[in-house]
């Protein structure tokens, strides 16, 4: 089945290309800029936050470092993007796990929850 476009629709269809072309090279140069900074803070700042309030490597220390990176990067690059972010990591936490032959599991119910909340926070700080 072939599907015929006027010369008008296809140069639409290119606009707005371009247009999502460019809007996505500037939030990833955005997103790039901002890593940079995030990352540091996400491996250094965080984790010990939660040791100190928790204990070292506790169910609650883990969950108060998923709440307060969610909340964090919320404020800095967005909910959508930390919501993604906060998927990924998880995906690739199961999948390292599981290629270790421990199970398809990362935690994802709980850490899934508290990135959840961590993204509500972060909202409402923002």
């Amino acid at each position: 089945m072939k599907i015929l476009i006027t010369e008008s629709q296809l140069k639409r269809l290119i606009k707005e290309e371009n247009v999502i072309t460019d809007k996505l090279l500037s939030l990833y140069k955005n997103i790039k800029n901002i890593s940079m900074g995030n990352i540091h803070i996400y491996k250094n700042v965080i984790p010990g936050i939660g040791d100190k309030y928790y204990g070292k490597e506790t169910i609650k220390s883990d969950a108060f470092r998923h709440v307060l990176a969610a909340a964090f990067f919320t404020t800095t690059i967005g909910d959508k993007l930390t919501w993604l972010g906060g998927e990924v990591n998880e995906i690739l936490g199961a999948l390292k796990n599981f290629l270790k032959g421990e199970g398809f599991d990362s935690g994802w119910d709980m850490d899934i929850k508290n990135n959840k909340l961590g993204i509500i926070i972060g909202k409402k700080i923002n």
